[in-house]
């Protein structure tokens, strides 16, 4: 296969992943690559890539803030549970 240019292998790419691309100063074609719809470096893509991810983030964050006062919650209910035998309230 090496004889007729084929590399079924993984090669440095010298320049940004596209349907075509520099690899060892010549130009190639990607036929196999995420990017046969050109689509790998548009940049609405990316836009869309960094909006998701902020998304992703601000769930992570309101997940963790949801974690925090369940806890905040429990400890307030175990509070209130110490406070009545403290009391002497009707638990033995």
């Amino acid at each position: 296969m090496k004889e007729k240019g084929v590399y079924p292998y993984f090669r440095s790419i010298s320049s940004a992943q596209d349907t075509e691309v520099v690899i060892d100063v010549a130009k190639m074609f990607l036929f196999g690559s995420n990017s046969y719809l050109g689509l790998t470096n548009h940049p609405q893509k990316e836009q869309a890539m960094a909006t998701y991810l902020d998304v992703i983030v601000a769930q992570n964050n309101k997940l963790q803030a949801e974690l925090s006062l369940a806890n905040i919650n429990v400890q307030k209910l175990n509070s209130v549970v110490n406070l009545y035998r403290a009391l002497g309230g009707g638990w033995q």
